[in-house]
Order: C-alpha cells, then sequence, then structure tokens
C-alpha cells in the first residue's frame, strides 16, 4: 500500500509464473459502478473482506482486465518521507545546510500511472474513453508520420475542475498486447534516487533510470 490514505494500491499473489492480472479505477462511487455495470451488463460482484466494495470487471480489446471499484475500505495515511529543500533560481529556502538523504527504501505515496501495449491501439483507446469517461491529455506520432494518427496516447481521469494528473494511463502502438510498466509517486527525485542505491546494495539493477 502507498502512504496516502484510500485502497492498496498493489496487490501480489504467489503464482506459479510472474504475470500482470490487470489494474483498476476507482468509480466516483456505487451509482456510477451500477450504471457501468448496466452499460456492459457485467456484473457487479462483491470483492474480499480485506478489500471491500464492489467491482464490475471487464477486458479491453487488447484482452487487459480491467476492474472497476467502489466502496472499497480506505486505509489511514501513513507518515510520508519529507522532500528536501531546494532552492530554485532567487527563492532560497536553505542557506549553508547540508541534506544528505538516508539509503533507504523510497516510501511510494501513490500509483501514478499504468503503461499497455495494444496491437489494436485505437480501439483500445476508444474503449478506454467510451467506457471510464477517461479524457487524452496528449498524443505522440512518429516522425513524419502525422497524417497516419497517433501511435501513443496519454491519458487522465476526467475530473471536471478539479486538478487530475497529466496521466493515470498510457496507451501505446506496439506488435503485441502486453503491460510495460506502472509508475509510483514518492516525495520527490532523491527520495527515487536514495531507495535506487539502496536496492543497487542489495544486489538489484536498474533497468532504466536513477531509480
Amino acid at each position: 500500500r502507498g502512504a496516502d490514505p484510500g485502497a492498496p494500491c498493489l496487490i501480489v499473489r504467489r503464482g506459479t509464473r510472474s504475470r500482470f492480472t490487470g489494474f483498476a479505477f476507482t468509480a466516483e462511487d456505487r451509482a456510477d459502478l451500477m450504471r457501468l455495470a448496466d452499460a456492459t451488463g457485467a456484473a457487479a460482484r462483491p470483492l474480499s473482506d480485506s478489500v471491500g466494495g464492489l467491482s464490475v470487471d471487464l477486458v479491453d480489446p487488447s484482452g487487459i482486465p480491467v476492474r472497476v471499484v467502489a466502496d472499497t475500505h480506505t486505509k489511514a495515511a501513513l507518515p510520508a518521507q519529507s522532500p528536501q529543500l531546494i532552492n530554485a533560481g532567487r527563492t532560497l529556502v536553505r542557506t549553508n545546510a547540508t541534506q544528505r538523504p538516508p539509503r533507504i527504501p523510497a516510501r511510494v505515496q501513490r500509483l501514478g500511472h499504468v503503461v499497455l501495449q495494444s496491437t489494436k491501439y485505437l480501439e483500445a483507446l476508444d474503449w478506454y474513453l467510451d467506457h471510464l469517461g477517461l479524457i487524452v491529455s496528449d498524443f505522440l506520432y512518429f516522425p513524419g508520420q502525422r497524417d497516419l494518427g497517433p501511435t501513443m496516447s496519454f491519458i487522465r481521469c476526467d475530473r471536471g475542475d478539479t486538478p487530475a494528473d497529466h496521466h493515470t494511463l498510457a496507451l501505446a502502438l506496439g506488435p503485441r498486447n502486453r503491460y510495460v510498466h506502472s509508475a509510483y509517486q514518492v516525495s520527490d527525485l532523491d527520495a527515487m534516487a536514495a531507495g535506487g542505491e539502496y536496492l543497487g546494495e542489495r544486489g538489484y539493477h536498474r533497468s532504466w533510470g536513477i531509480g
């Protein structure tokens, strides 16, 4: 779970092999969830006692399981890592005070986004917009091939006047249907870098970046 209040941001279960079994969105309320169930013909089913609430389980055009939930248990906030004090331009918040972030595990605050690859990119994109009310923040195109249409989209939750992350889901055209990665929010860049050093000292190797 993350340090922010809410439902768990990741569920891991022991299995015979490593695999991605889907991801979930939280509906605004139970009425929204029931509207989705009615529109798709999918049943609303109770979740486990540890999570609580109801879920509607769907499958996107790429075969990726998608769960929408409502009324799940809200876990209380945990103590969060404090961000380092950063001087920017003429705004000086730290003078003659050394900062040495400890090499400890980065404390996840919440799930930031999920990235998927699809052979049915446009069909999958329309599905998420139509079924979940998501909206596109940005499109990417192959250089010099804009007339062929987008090949990747960064998609956010439509929260009206309430600010939302630039993207909760990123969807890319690719040679196969697959989960690419998840990103998790931490307090700042130093927490991520120090957490990466902590893992490196214990035999883990980065595939990309400093985290």
